[in-house]
């Protein structure tokens, strides 16, 4: 690989990374965090969770890598909307508009995210993300120093990605908090979490009622819910509750208690990493299936602004070389008037 890449899953109790090196090796590692560091997505102590982040990068001797975070759903709201196709340019300046209307946000005050998922016709579907700019913000303070954040993406969408599968109901348990995902069509048109109870994990009896109040229930508008129920993190190969939740849920789930995403990624399958694993997956060499999947990265617009311009750097060199000369000039006519003075 060109480069080193590190993907970060920040929890309310422990950050989780995946790093790919240069050579395509790939390392895992966690780390726990204070308890009152994030709540509810929000990185309540930046400066914290940097110095957390910094030991476990020396522990993986690790100096600066290209970041990619994933970002709890609860900091940002999605929405498949539906345009003529139209030049890029284009879109772009109608989804800003848009986007004032659609999200529950103010557009200057937010990073937003899009892709285009589908095109037919004359018509197309984009996936549009928002989040608020000062929760986006944290995340992005918490890494300064690691390497440069290029991609931030909702954390549904890497599960899903890291997953594979077009249709399928998540459950994952990583840090205090559960999370369902429901993928349709290889998009997450549904996704919710909340922080377990302790007294919720303390029996599969009482937490199989607690999971199951989290997946919705089919109805005439959403019809019947993917088949398939895929337990991870710290649910994975959870045969007990598999078989509870399908009770207590009353829909008839085949449950996939051994899920292994493509290699080399198989080996973190029970390491509460299916985060990291599908942020890594946007560009892994041989996963043809994460392309199916949306890659939308809020941001975008900020790596757009950061991009150093070629026509205007070349423009200063030239600037620059050109006083250097004419300074050169001057300098030399005014050596050559003081030498025939004296």
């Amino acid at each position: 690989m060109s480069r080193t890449v590190c993907a970060i899953d920040l929890t309310s109790r422990s950050v989780q990374v995946l790093v790919r090196r240069r050579s395509g090796d790939i390392e895992a590692a966690d780390f726990p965090l204070p308890a009152d560091a994030l709540h509810d997505g929000k990185v309540l102590q930046p400066p914290a969770v940097q110095l957390y982040l910094a030991r476990l990068m020396r522990v993986l001797k690790l100096r600066r890598a290209e970041v990619r975070l994933v970002l709890s759903d609860s900091a940002c709201v999605t929405r498949f909307l539906a345009y003529p196709r139209m030049p890029q340019r284009d879109l772009e300046r109608s989804l800003r508009l848009e986007s004032a209307r659609e999200l529950p946000m103010n557009p200057a005050s937010a990073y937003l995210g899009w892709e285009t998922v589908e095109a037919e016709g004359g018509q197309q579907q984009v996936f549009l993300v928002g989040a608020w700019r000062d929760i986006v913000d944290g995340y992005l303070q918490a890494v300064e120093g690691l390497g440069r954040p290029k991609i931030i993406e909702p954390r549904s969408v890497a599960l899903a990605r890291a997953v594979g599968l077009p249709d399928a109901v998540l459950a994952d348990w990583t840090g205090e908090r559960v999370q369902i995902v429901v993928v349709e069509g290889y998009r997450v048109t549904f996704s919710t979490s909340r922080t377990i109870p302790s007294s919720a994990t303390e029996s599969t009896a009482r937490l199989a009622p607690f999971i199951a109040g989290l997946i919705p229930k089919p109805s005439g508008r959403r019809g019947l819910l993917p088949g398939r129920l895929v337990l991870l993190g710290e649910l994975y190969g959870r045969s007990d509750l598999a078989a509870e939740l399908v009770r207590v849920s009353g829909q008839p789930f085949q449950a996939l208690l051994d899920w292994r995403p493509a290699d080399p990624f198989g080996r973190f399958a029970a390491a509460s990493q299916a985060a990291t694993i599908g942020a890594l997956m946007r560009d892994q060499p041989g996963v043809q299936v994460a392309g199916r999947f949306p890659g939308v990265n809020l941001l975008i617009e900020r790596n757009r602004i950061m991009r150093p311009q070629p026509a205007v750097r070349a423009r200063f060199v030239i600037a620059l070389v050109v006083a250097a000369l004419m300074l050169a000039v001057v300098v030399g006519i005014q050596i050559g008037t003081l030498a025939g003075a004296k």
